[in-house]
């Protein structure tokens, strides 16, 4: 399943970080109850059972957390989500060494295009010392082996791209009207009593359910930007003039200088905001590099080490809240700050992603 984690996009409010999609937040008791259950929803996976297990927590949250009957059916799927998701693959500190212990492998192989030869290899040794299980099948740990490595190892293939920190701004065209409608009706209700957020929710379910893809053991995926921008431009054009007014009126439509004859944005505009997120994912995906060449370079001419942290929209993840550490510098034992500090996660990651999410 996809990792719809972290919250939406920069202009519609932001949910948690928890692994709700993206259109959905919980809070710390539904949290808890969640968690509660895992054991039971692994022990159901086990059996075989998990339509008597959906069957009881749907009742057991629909008694605490009412819902209407129009959006109950979307809850049980992101209750479904999150179970999915959560049901987290962990690893003990002897596979974390044995996964380490072969990143210069996995860089080498990398490096040369040869990964298709490192993955079997890896594939072999794993499972010779920890079996594939009922629970972790061997498709499903392949997969989190690939993913450990995407994520513990900086420099990859297509991130070598360095960000140039000092290219000029460049000038700001207004946006498609459509979308300071989803801006200003994310969470608001319109005159007909929907919200531009729970309608975009359902559609994206509706249609992951009738892709290819679709398999209702895979978690439901991220809502696509231009997804989201799609179905708000529909929207924003069949409702009355009212509100057409009120977004031709808010400041986000006249703030932008459109003074040098070029036509009014619409459809072009769209497109632009869609170029954008491109722009912006390609710098994203040459961050991790851009990092550690910093943190290298600080590290050779002044001595210090250093850890940076990024927090911001993802358009990758349609639009999701991601937040990454980069540590610079490592004790005599090989352990870097993150992984030397004790609930690195909870007392600086939790603490910025709070930060963060006022910021967007």
């Amino acid at each position: 399943m996809s990792n719809p984690t972290a919250a939406i996009s920069s202009e519609p409010e932001s949910s948690s970080s928890d692994s709700f999609m993206v259109l959905w937040s919980i809070t710390a008791p539904q949290k808890t109850f969640l968690a509660d259950r895992l054991p039971d929803y692994k022990a159901a996976l086990g059996k075989k059972s998990l339509p008597e297990f959906w069957d009881t927590l749907f009742e057991d949250w629909f008694k605490r957390w009412p819902s209407k009957d129009d959006g109950r059916a979307l809850v049980e799927e992101q209750l479904k989500s999150w179970m999915v998701t959560n049901n987290r693959w962990h690893i003990t500190t002897k596979q974390r060494k044995f996964l380490t212990d072969r990143i210069p492998d996995y860089k080498s192989a990398q490096a040369k295009k040869k990964l298709i030869d490192f993955w079997p290899f890896l594939y072999m040794h794993w499972f010779d010392r920890w079996p594939a299980t009922e629970v972790a099948p061997q498709g499903l740990v392949e997969k989190k082996l690939k993913a450990w490595y995407n994520n513990n190892v900086c420099v990859t293939a297509s991130a070598r791209q360095v960000l140039n920190l000092n290219k000029p701004a460049k000038r700001t065209r207004r946006p498609a009207a459509a979308q300071t409608f989803c801006k200003v009706y994310w969470s608001k209700p319109l005159p007909d009593g929907t919200v531009l957020r729970n309608t975009i929710a359902a559609e994206w379910v509706a249609a992951w359910q009738k892709s290819k893809k679709f398999d209702p053991q895979i978690d439901v995926p991220c809502v696509a930007v231009n997804f989201i921008n799609k179905v708000a431009r529909c929207i924003f054009l069949k409702q009355l003039p009212p509100i057409h007014e009120e977004i031709e009126q808010h400041p986000d439509q006249l703030k932008h200088d459109n003074s040098e004859g070029s036509p009014d944005p619409g459809d072009e505009a769209e497109d632009d905001e869609v170029k954008r997120a491109l722009e912006y994912q390609a710098a994203i995906d040459a961050i991790p590099f851009s990092i550690e060449q910093a943190g290298a370079q600080i590290f050779k001419q002044s001595g210090l080490i250093s850890l940076t942290m990024v927090a911001g929209p993802d358009p990758k993840q349609g639009g999701n809240l991601l937040i990454y550490s980069y540590p610079y510098g490592l004790t005599p034992s090989g352990q870097s700050f993150i992984h030397h500090t004790e609930d690195f996660k909870a007392n600086f990651e939790d603490k910025f992603h709070q930060f963060a999410k006022m910021v967007f």
